[in-house]
């Protein structure tokens, strides 16, 4: 990207910072909106967000629009975190609930940027980074089906229902 600009380490660095403090800041605010439109909504909503902003990130001819676009993609991905707890929380047993967080919080927070790194140096190297935004999108798209056929609709709780705070 830097190249493609030709930008100074500084603006390399604000531009591709907005995506994590956007990210920080969203999962304050969203943890409330999830709650309101339960995660199977919240998580579509969120994906086709998401999806608009990686298009707009592969499109960026400026600085104005690839930090504007980098910052939304934050806020598309912050309610993710919210929604895997309000999941767990809510499809699993107590006595289950340490493994579920394991398995659907800790370990992909831990090994995602891992596998992403991997996969995206990949991509960037054959694609280009614009064309690797594209295809995260379109991964995305055909991930928004797949999620809304797993996910159990509100009525299927198997663990208990979420306490009223």
């Amino acid at each position: 990207m830097s190249a493609d600009f030709g930008w100074g380490a500084a603006a390399s660095g604000i531009a591709l910072s907005g995506f994590f403090w956007s990210y920080a800041i969203g999962n304050v605010v969203v943890g409330p909106l999830v709650d309101r439109l339960e995660p199977r909504r919240a998580q579509t909503v969120g994906a086709l967000f998401w999806c608009v902003c990686l298009v707009a990130t592969s499109v960026a001819q400026s600085f104005a629009v690839l930090l504007g676009s980098r910052v939304l993609l934050g806020v598309a991905e912050s309610p993710s975190q919210p929604i895997a707890v309000r999941s767990i929380r809510t499809f699993f047993r107590e006595e289950t609930i340490g493994s579920a967080c394991v398995l659907g919080v800790a370990l992909p927070v831990r090994c995602g940027p891992i596998v992403a790194f991997l996969a995206g140096g990949i991509l960037v190297e054959y694609l280009g980074w614009r064309g690797t935004f594209l295809v995260l999108a379109l991964v995305s798209l055909v991930a928004i089906p797949c999620w809304l056929s797993l996910y159990p609709g509100t009525s299927a709780t198997i663990g208990r229902e979420p306490s009223r705070v």
